[in-house]
C-alpha cells in the first residue's frame, strides 16, 4: 500500500517538472572559502549551527533538472549520474523526503503520524531550522512570565516583572528549588503547562539535534 502511494507522489512530481532545458551559467566564485568564514556568513543570518557552503541558485536550478528526468535502467538513464552530491545536496533532498513521507502518511489515513511529523516540521524544519525551536522557547517563556505576573496582580503571591521571568525560566526547565505556589492558587497551572511544555521541547531539541548531526 505504501509502495503504490510512493509511486504516484513521484509519479505526479516528476510528471508536473518543465521539460525546457535549463541553461546553466558559469558558477561564480564564492567568497567564503573556509569553515570559519561560512560560520560568520550564517551566524549573520541567525543560522550559527551551520557551517557548511550555501547551495547556490545556479545549483539548485541543476538539481532540479536532474530530478525532473524519469529514471530508465534499460536505456540507461540516472537521473544524477556522473554528479557529486554535496552534504548541502544530501540535506536537501533528506528534507524534501521527510516532505513526501508526511503526505504519505495523510494519504494513508494515519493521522497521528501525520500530526506528529506536521509537529517536528513546525517546530524544527525535520532539524534543518532549530532556530524555530528557540523561538518556541523564547515565546514561551514571554507569554508564562506575562502570565504570573498578571496573575499575580489579583492572586497571591505578587511578583515583580524580574521574579516572574526567573519562576518561568525555572518552571520551563522543571527545576524550581523552592515552591512559589500552593496547590489553591492559578499560578500554579500556568507552572504545569510550562513543564510540560518544556520537557516536549528538550525532549524534541535533543531528538533532532542528534538526528541532524550525528545521523541517528
Amino acid at each position: 500500500m505504501t509502495n503504490k502511494y510512493v509511486y504516484k507522489l513521484f509519479e505526479r512530481i516528476l510528471l508536473n517538472q518543465p521539460t525546457q532545458t535549463i541553461h546553466i551559467p558559469q558558477k561564480s566564485i564564492s567568497i567564503y572559502r573556509t569553515p570559519e568564514e561560512w560560520s560568520q556568513y550564517w551566524q549573520t543570518r541567525g543560522f550559527s549551527w551551520r557551517t557548511e557552503p550555501e547551495i547556490e541558485r545556479e545549483r539548485q536550478a541543476k538539481l532540479s533538472q536532474c530530478r525532473a528526468l524519469i529514471p530508465d535502467i534499460e536505456r540507461g538513464i540516472y537521473p544524477f549520474k556522473g554528479m557529486k552530491l554535496s552534504r548541502a545536496d544530501a540535506a536537501r533532498f533528506t528534507y524534501q523526503g521527510q516532505t513526501l513521507q508526511r503526505k504519505i502518511r495523510w494519504h494513508e489515513r494515519a493521522f497521528g503520524r501525520w500530526f506528529f511529523s506536521l509537529f517536528l516540521a513546525l517546530l524544527t524544519g525535520y532539524g534543518y531550522h532549530m532556530w524555530r525551536i528557540i523561538m518556541a522557547y523564547l515565546l514561551i517563556i514571554a507569554l508564562c512570565t506575562a502570565a504570573y505576573f498578571s496573575i499575580g496582580i489579583y492572586y497571591p503571591p505578587h511578583l515583580t516583572l524580574l521574579q516572574a521571568f526567573l519562576e518561568s525560566v525555572t518552571a520551563f526547565h522543571g527545576r524550581v528549588f523552592y515552591e512559589l505556589f500552593t496547590p489553591d492558587t492559578p499560578q500554579i497551572w500556568v507552572t504545569a503547562l510550562e513543564a510540560i511544555a518544556g520537557l516536549v521541547l528538550e525532549s524534541v531539541f535533543i531528538a533532532m539535534l542528534t538526528q541532524r548531526f550525528f545521523g541517528k
